[in-house]
């Protein structure tokens, strides 16, 4: 398959950082999507810009955040040392990914992310990404749908739940949702292509 091809020898590689290493910067772009494999990294905030940004459609977007020194949205709240899903976000761990929204439109990152140990990663070139896509229009049209459906539950979140994390406890069962609902588009078009015809 000519769409596997692509991503397996143009999309994807692989990183390690040493301790302290940036993997990210506050307003850099997003180039890349990152798949912790292992190590952990702080995620700071530092001062957000106000300044417009471009969201691909020819609308200007304005976010502006406060100045924090890291993002903690959860606690031990188990009682017993563990963290249940709402965890300390201010420390990325294996299995989580960051900057999807990089992959459906023009990002620039939120927050620092740094390594607090040896980190190995794979990453996900978003450019190569969007062209390895079009070389198979039936992929090409279900990723279309899956950005459409990422994209209106990007832009229904209040800014400061906006995030350059994704974990698996929180995001794992949208990513499943947006796939279910991108291959029913997918079905429906296909039905009406060919008149319901199986």
């Amino acid at each position: 398959d000519q769409v596997l091809t692509l991503l397996i020898t143009k999309c994807l590689s692989q990183w390690t950082l040493a301790a302290a290493d940036m993997l990210f910067g506050t307003a850099d772009d997003a180039t890349h999507v990152y798949h912790v494999v292992s190590g952990l990294f702080r995620y700071s905030l530092n001062m957000y810009p106000s300044t417009p940004a471009s969201n691909g459609n020819g609308h200007d977007t304005v976010i502006t955040l406060q100045k924090s020194s890291s993002f903690e949205l959860g606690s031990d709240k188990n009682g017993d040392g563990s963290l249940d899903e709402e965890r300390d976000r201010s420390t990325i761990r294996p299995g989580d990914w960051l900057s999807e929204p990089g992959l459906w439109a023009p990002w620039s990152h939120l927050a620092d992310a740094q390594a607090i140990s040896e980190a190995q990663l794979v990453l996900l070139d978003v450019n190569v990404f969007a062209e390895s896509m079009r070389a198979d229009n039936f992929v090409w049209y279900l990723m279309s749908q899956y950005c459409s459906h990422y994209l209106a539950w990007l832009n229904s979140m209040d800014a400061h739940e906006l995030t350059d994390v994704s974990t698996p406890p929180r995001h794992l069962p949208l990513v499943q949702n947006f796939v279910d609902m991108s291959l029913q588009a997918q079905e429906d078009a296909w039905a009406f292509v060919t008149g319901g015809i199986s």
